[in-house]
């Protein structure tokens, strides 16, 4: 593996898809392995396979798409920084100081009664996404605040979820792409 690639190096777009990759695979370990050593050892204790596999199916899924989503955040943090340490603290406050924000403005909004306002504004953290859609669609209580009424608001903000991480690949291949990976 070595030889090929100093035979040839890394474009721009190939090293940000890289790195974006390598972020998700390492955070869909931290984030499976509690969900499926629970899940095995609730299987191992006498609990029904068939009763489980639904909820564990989608919280599955919600840890695919929170990987996805915070890899693509703390990718495109980073590639704004200098150091690496930087980068790290960067990361950490965008990604915390933005799920309080959200939760503040949710908390606000639902008090005012705009309900709907309130759950787009999931939006603008990973972690609020992820509890909406899967409380949702995993017809489950939102840990984060309450879960959207309908079927149609969770499919909406899974596909905008969805594209919110792929403008974020662009700009993270954009990013590399002028600084010259």
């Amino acid at each position: 593996m070595i030889s090929l690639y100093l035979a040839r190096p890394l474009g721009a777009t190939a090293f940000a898809l890289i790195r974006w990759a390598s972020l998700v695979l390492a955070i869909l370990a931290f984030v499976l392995t509690p969900l499926l050593v629970l899940f095995i050892g609730g299987l191992t204790a006498g609990v029904s396979f068939r009763e489980e596999i639904g909820p564990v199916a989608w919280a599955l899924g919600g840890a695919v798409v929170l990987a996805l989503l915070v890899a693509t955040v703390s990718a495109l943090v980073a590639s704004w920084t200098l150091r690496r340490g930087l980068a790290i603290a960067g990361t950490i406050i965008v990604l915390m100081v933005g799920l309080g924000v959200t939760v503040a403005l949710k908390e606000t909004l639902f008090a005012e009664g705009m309900d709907t306002a309130a759950h787009w504004v999931s939006l603008l953290s990973p972690f609020a996404l992820v509890d909406a859609v899967t409380a949702v669609l995993g017809d489950t209580a939102g840990q984060i605040s309450q879960a959207p009424e309908s079927a149609l608001t969770g499919w909406l903000l899974l596909l905008a979820a969805l594209a919110l991480m792929a403008g974020g690949l662009l700009l993270l291949v954009r990013r590399y792409r002028s600084k010259g990976a």
